[in-house]
């Protein structure tokens, strides 16, 4: 297997097209599965995966990702962005069922926690998705309800519904509506297009979207007020906020 998938990704006119992808996906969940169990610290885990995809990836997909991580770097936080003391927009955004869901259902229990994702074609997005999901009890004990947010249409290949399906809300902000909104939209050039159709993702197909714009991965806790009670906005999407942190920050709030 691990031949037939340096094969697709370093010599990619030797597989048609649908056949490397899914090689390519096979690839991807593979790894999400290996590093995505509970042990290690969030980003430990993120970079040891990165570092590992890096292998399989042609030259000009590692440039353009490594030139991604650098500029989100430079960036770092994002103090322009919502940040604590500020009140949160109101929103009404459909679950995969369709059902819409606002920021007062999120706040009913007093806190609602807020995670910005890019979509199921982003390695570092699922092992966060997968982190917060272990870690949603204890929130839930603590008064907060989790919700994700990312712009990705439910039912596609690659969304997180199909590449790690778990018990969390994930809410569709449409065009990045809500991220602009809260000020943590990012605006990409093409060589996103280039790293996400090496994962087999069309982006403007699996967005219904053609901006590419993309939230950074920030984490909000709000409670019922509106008021941002914690925030993490920093611009490096292979840099996450670690679960014990944010469950630090929900147990401050609700204490």
């Amino acid at each position: 297997m691990q031949q037939l998938v340096v094969l697709a990704a370093r010599r990619p006119l030797c597989l048609c097209p649908r056949l490397r992808n899914r090689v390519v996906r096979a690839l991807l969940r593979a790894a999400l599965w290996w590093h995505g169990r509970p042990g290690a610290a969030l980003n430990r885990r993120i970079h040891t995966l990165d570092r590992r995809l890096a292998r399989f990836m042609p030259r000009r997909v590692r440039a353009a990702i490594a030139a991604q991580q650098s500029a989100g770097r430079a960036l770092g936080e994002i103090t322009s962005a919502l940040g604590v003391g500020d009140l949160a927009p109101s929103f009404v955004l459909p679950g995969r069922d369709g059902e819409p869901v606002t920021l007062d259902d999120l706040t009913a229990d007093g806190l609602a926690v807020i995670a910005f994702l890019r979509g199921g074609w982003c390695p570092p997005c699922n092992l966060e998705l997968r982190a917060l999901a272990r870690l949603a009890p204890q929130l839930s004990a603590l008064g907060a309800r989790l919700a994700v947010v990312c712009p990705e249409r439910p039912g596609q290949l690659s969304s997180f519904e199909n590449v790690s399906p778990v018990a969390v809300p994930i809410l569709e902000d449409h065009g990045s509506a809500l991220a602009r909104a809260f000020g943590i939209a990012q605006q990409f050039d093409d060589t996103l297009v280039e790293v996400t159709a090496f994962a087999g993702v069309d982006l403007a197909e699996h967005n219904g979207d053609a901006s590419l714009v993309l939230p950074v991965p920030a984490v909000y806790l709000i409670d019922r007020a509106r008021r941002v009670r914690f925030a993490y906005r920093v611009a490096s999407y292979i840099d996450r906020l670690e679960p014990e942190r944010l469950l630090e920050a929900v147990r401050e709030a609700s204490a």
